[in-house]
């Protein structure tokens, strides 16, 4: 009635190309062996969906040889093949992101369009007013609340945003910003990641590149060797062969304080 592979001997039709596994054929009488008993249109429906099924998976009529069983299923394995293609072909990164959208907000537990647990609009009404770029230096630096022009009792709570500002690269190892609300103003305790180590402050500076002591270039009003400066006196003051550094550079933050 069907066939296939080589092994299997009844009769079947392998003229039809839409049924490259052969197309179940009607006995040409009630007693006779040479088809299939039952209806040929209703085998062919079967088998013509199984055929369709292999072919949609693999590319082909491909199939084992052997009887479908439980855990051995061309047919199963083929639907598997054919759902796991579909779903990978319609859920996208795009289609996830329209469905989240459908359910983000307050409340879902998602609230990937919030900021701080906040609608935009917080925050938006926020974006002209009490933003401040101020210079900070060392491992702290107070900024009075006169100067950020806020009244400060300690019953007030406030938000506090700080980022580099400027130029991203020159920053780029300032890895936070803690702060500390206190009567006298807001303090702020800037921290980077040098080598794999949290230091706090900002850079060391040098009062210059030159370098004066044993075999090193001159200073203008120093001079190293036998001449002599000043009321006859030499210089109490140099570092041999060193350089001298200075205190911590300033650098410029993005400042925006808020009432909570």
């Amino acid at each position: 009635m069907i066939r296939i592979n080589a092994a299997y001997t009844d009769y079947f039709d392998n003229s039809d190309p839409t049924y490259p596994g052969g197309k179940a054929i009607d006995t040409t009488s009630g007693e006779s062996e040479d088809g299939t008993p039952y209806k040929a249109n209703w085998m062919n429906d079967v088998n013509g969906f199984h055929q369709a099924a292999i072919v949609e998976a693999r590319g082909g009529f491909q199939v084992s040889g052997n009887p479908d069983r439980v855990g051995a299923s061309d047919i199963l394995n083929a639907l598997k093949t054919i759902m796991n293609n579909r779903t990978a072909a319609q859920v996208t990164a795009e289609y996830i992101l329209v469905r989240l959208l459908t359910v983000d907000g307050i409340g879902s537990g998602l609230d990937a369009a919030l900021l701080g647990g906040k609608p935009p609009e917080y925050y938006q009404a926020a974006a002209t007013a009490g933003f401040f770029v101020k210079d900070i230096s060392g491992i702290e630096t107070v900024i009075p609340w006169l100067e950020l022009g806020i009244q400060y009792t300690p019953e007030k709570r406030f938000v506090v945003f700080i980022t580099a500002h400027g130029n991203y690269t020159e920053y780029k190892d300032y890895i936070s910003f803690p702060y500390d609300v206190q009567p006298d103003g807001l303090h702020i305790f800037p921290q980077r990641l040098l080598n794999g180590k949290l230091t706090g402050g900002t850079p060391m500076k040098k009062w210059g590149i030159g370098k004066w002591g044993a075999g090193s270039v001159f200073i203008s009003g120093k001079k190293w060797g036998v001449e002599k400066w000043g009321e006859g006196k030499w210089s109490t003051s140099r570092i041999l062969g060193g350089e001298s550094w200075g205190g911590f550079a300033s650098m410029k933050i993005n400042l925006q304080v808020k009432e909570a």
